[in-house]
Order: structure tokens, then sequence, then C-alpha cells
């Protein structure tokens, strides 16, 4: 967590050691709880200078909205992952 979206990310919402402790893998989703809101992190590459793939940013996309209809979100706000630093 030290370019891009996961700057971001620590800046607003903390909670890193509750996300590391999930132990998730690349394509994986982790999840905190703040407040009402449930906090997604989407796992699409293992360091900040690795570029991810199309595949793994589909599945973590696929299992975010898996989880939001699980969960029955009314509202899912987030950034354009992959258009900056990655280069997608």
């Amino acid at each position: 967590m030290e370019k891009g979206t996961a700057v971001e990310f620590k800046k607003n919402f903390g909670k890193i050691e509750e996300l590391r402790s999930q132990n998730k893998d690349i394509g994986e989703v982790a999840q905190i709880r703040q407040g009402k809101r449930n906090i997604y992190y989407l796992i699409t590459k293992e360091r900040y200078s690795d570029k991810p793939t199309y595949i793994d940013v589909w599945e973590t996309l696929e299992l975010l909205r898996q989880l939001s209809e699980e969960n029955v979100e009314q509202k899912i706000a987030m950034p354009k992952n992959g258009c900056c630093l990655d280069g997608l």
C-alpha cells in the first residue's frame, strides 16, 4: 500500500492490519466495516509496482458484484482502477 488507490484507501479508511489479517490473494476481495458501510478492497496485484492483468481485475470485479448482491448494497462508489499507474 504505497501508491495510487492504496494510499487513498489507507488515508480514508485505515484498518490496514485488519485487511492484512484476512490473508487474501490476488483476485480476491478483502472487506472491512465502517459504521453502516461495507468497504471492499480489491486485490489485483501483489505489489504496487506490479501490473495487474485484465483477468485479475475481472475476477475481483465479479467477486465484488457477488458480495454486493449478498449484502444487498444500494450503491457502489469506486475509482477508475487500473487506469493510471497500472496502464490498463
